[in-house]
């Protein structure tokens, strides 16, 4: 398994970066459209040169552009995602997690069932493609404080229902203890978990540290994955108590133990 920090691809933090050991980073997915060809290719020789990794990416939708309402304002969205996509593309990306709360919460006058079936429809029938397109891999990420997809089992029946190889899913640690989701639950979907996040959620989503009191429980949930064989990222997705990097070293430290 490889380790990773979300945190932007600062060129100018790139030694910190490289020093508190992440194989890898996870940036915001809609930021991305914000950056030109040149500029992404610049950042990209500059995190190459470093061995560091621009793989992932989150908070792909943005809140003002639900998917879930009933008429989309899908053409306008499709224009951001492009920006955003291209710029993916030069970086590097493999995986674009999205969780997107405020653009799949149920939208006033519409029922949970309807909102699901919107989901499920804008995912196999927009988001899709462009996954395809670009040669990457989207993960639904069950959120404990969305009002839709809350726990993996509800995160693997959009998996299931959208039926797409490009539409797969995403266990977050902190999500699954918030809904109550043992570590276990992930031994259900080995063929559909590509991807994974981490935080204390004793700590109030902090990262991890050697003196937390979870670290048993991280463990638990690495030899979880190990059971079946999961291979991929582990992004720690959490707040820094202190200063950003010496947190993110400490956190990766103890992942890395693990």
């Amino acid at each position: 398994m490889r380790i990773g920090i979300c945190t932007g691809a600062v060129k100018e933090n790139i030694e910190k970066i490289k020093a508190c050991g992440a194989d890898y980073i996870e940036v915001g997915f809609q930021g991305l459209a914000d950056l030109s060809a040149e500029e992404a290719m610049e950042i990209k020789k500059v995190f190459d040169e470093a061995g560091v990794g621009i793989e992932a990416a989150n908070c792909m939708l943005a809140g003002d552009l639900p998917i879930v309402v009933e008429d989309p304002q899908l053409d306008l969205l499709a224009e951001r995602l492009e920006r955003s996509f291209k710029t993916a593309k030069i970086l590097g990306l493999k995986v674009v997690v999205l969780g997107s709360g405020g653009a799949r919460n149920i939208p006033e006058g519409a029922t949970k069932e309807e909102t699901v079936a919107r989901f499920i429809k804008v995912t196999k029938e927009f988001l899709a493609p462009f996954f395809e397109k670009y040669d990457m891999t989207c993960v639904i990420e069950p959120l404990c404080d969305s009002t839709i997809i809350n726990t993996l089992a509800e995160g693997y029946e959009i998996v299931e229902a959208v039926g797409s190889p490009r539409i797969q899913l995403l266990g977050d640690l902190f999500h699954m203890d918030e809904m109550g989701d043992s570590v276990e639950e992930v031994l259900k979907y080995k063929d559909c978990l590509k991807h994974t996040h981490l935080a204390n959620q004793k700590g109030k989503r902090c990262y991890p540290a050697p003196n937390d009191g979870n670290v048993d429980h991280y463990k638990d949930f690495f030899e979880a994955l190990r059971k079946i064989d999961y291979q991929g990222r582990v992004s720690i997705e959490a707040n820094a108590q202190g200063e950003f990097f010496e947190t993110a070293t400490a956190g990766v430290a103890v992942l890395k133990s693990l």
